[in-house]
C-alpha cells in the first residue's frame, strides 16, 4: 500500500466578483447586511472540514488540501481569494509535490434553472488545477480544466458557502474528462456584516 506524505504549500484562487446583467429583471448580487455593495468588502473563511479533494477518477491520482479564505467580493470589483495549507495523497501518488490552480480567474454571479450560481471563467488561463507528485519514483504532472466551471451557493446565516461540486467535470492529461475540484468554502465579510446574495 502507498504512503501518502503532507506537503505544506499555497493554493491561490483569484476571483473577479460582481452582479450580473441579466437580460430580465431578476439579476442576482452580492449583499452587506442585505445591502447592496457599492464597494469590494474584504472577505475570509475556511473550507468546510477546513479542506477541499482534487481529483483525476480516470488517473485514480487524488490530494486533500487543507484550505483557508480570504479575499473581497463586490460588483463590477475585483476579489482575491487565497487558500493555504497542507495536502496529503488520497491516492495515486506515494508523495505530492505540488497542488497549482490556474488563477485568476473571472467570476460572474447568475441563476441557473432557478438556482444561484458562481461562474468561473478565464481570465488569464482556463480554470483549473495541476497535480505534481511521485508515484514509484517515477514524477507524474496532472493537469486538469474546463473553460467554465460553476459553483452552487448557499446561504448559512450570514455567511455563503461557495460550493465546488462534483459534477462539474475537468478533462485533465492523464484520465480525460474526469477531474473534479470538491469542497466548500465558508465565506464571511470581514467586517463580520452579513453576507448574502439576493
Amino acid at each position: 500500500m502507498k504512503r501518502s506524505h503532507a506537503v505544506g504549500l499555497s493554493l491561490l484562487i483569484v476571483f473577479i466578483s460582481g452582479t450580473v446583467a441579466a437580460a430580465s429583471a431578476a439579476a442576482i448580487e452580492w449583499l452587506e447586511a442585505g445591502a447592496e455593495i457599492k464597494v469590494a468588502k474584504e472577505v475570509e473563511g475556511l473550507a468546510e472540514n477546513k479542506s477541499m479533494i482534487f481529483r483525476d477518477a480516470n488517473a485514480k491520482i487524488a490530494v486533500l488540501c487543507e484550505s483557508a479564505i480570504s479575499g473581497a467580493v463586490g460588483p463590477k470589483a475585483k476579489g482575491e481569494l487565497s487558500l493555504a495549507g497542507p495536502c496529503v495523497v488520497v491516492e495515486g501518488l506515494t508523495s505530492v509535490e505540488k497542488v497549482g490552480l490556474s488563477s485568476p480567474w473571472n467570476t460572474t454571479l447568475e441563476t441557473v434553472g432557478g438556482v444561484a450560481k458562481d461562474e468561473i471563467t478565464e481570465k488569464f488561463s482556463i480554470p483549473g488545477f495541476v497535480i505534481e507528485g511521485i508515484d514509484a519514483g517515477i514524477k507524474i504532472e496532472d493537469t486538469c480544466t474546463k473553460p467554465k466551471i460553476f459553483t452552487g451557493l448557499e446561504q448559512r446565516g450570514g455567511k455563503v458557502a461557495i460550493k465546488f461540486e462534483a459534477a462539474e467535470k475537468l478533462k485533465c492529461s492523464l484520465g480525460g474528462e474526469m477531474g473534479t475540484m470538491v469542497g466548500e468554502m465558508i465565506t464571511n465579510l470581514k467586517n463580520k456584516e452579513a453576507l448574502s446574495f439576493s
